[in-house]
């Protein structure tokens, strides 16, 4: 043995020591002050540490710390993004579909052939085409596939910038 570590120390009082470490160690109390002052608030430790009771964890402990731990690394940012850009997709669509029966309501003519349903049903049919067209004529498809474009260069940006921050979280563990 070529010193007094605090491994040798707790192995010596967990009874641990073969009985020859047992021996050098009790020799070296002998010659040393120092070694005694170590082992005496090793002792003190040892006690204070055997007070306490440990405590098992429940069952269900490292699921729930897990779920923690997934939720807390959760970009925030990203859920709200996502939402703000599905509502806004949906009040585009909603706005189409607005557009197109103002449309075909403003274009609309009385039938004088009665209540023909499938004459009533082609009438509607022309002018929703016709409405799209109009919708979607060379100036407006420019205006749409910019904003589109638009929308997407901030979505990269936002995930871009999500994964960035979960990893910055992820190095911080």
């Amino acid at each position: 043995m070529t010193g007094l570590t605090d491994e040798i120390l707790n192995r010596y009082l967990d009874g641990e020591l073969s009985p020859t470490e047992l021996n050098e160690v009790r020799e070296i109390f002998d010659s040393s002050e120092d070694a005694r002052r170590r082992l005496y608030a090793m002792q003190l430790v040892h006690a204070g540490l055997k007070k306490y009771k440990v405590r098992k964890p429940s069952p269900a402990f490292t699921s729930v710390l897990m779920k923690k731990i997934v939720r807390r690394t959760e970009p925030k940012g990203q859920r709200y993004f996502i939402f703000s850009i599905s509502s806004i997709f949906v009040l585009v669509s909603l706005a189409i579909i607005a557009y197109l029966a103002s449309y075909i309501i403003s274009t609309g003519q009385a039938s004088s052939e009665g209540n023909n349903s499938v004459n009533t049903l082609l009438s509607l049919a022309e002018r929703m085409v016709h409405g799209i067209k109009t919708l979607f004529t060379a100036g407006n498809v420019s205006l749409i596939g910019f904003i589109f474009s638009f929308a997407i260069i901030i979505s990269a940006w936002f995930f871009f910038d999500s994964h960035r921050q979960a990893r910055t979280k992820l190095t911080k563990l």
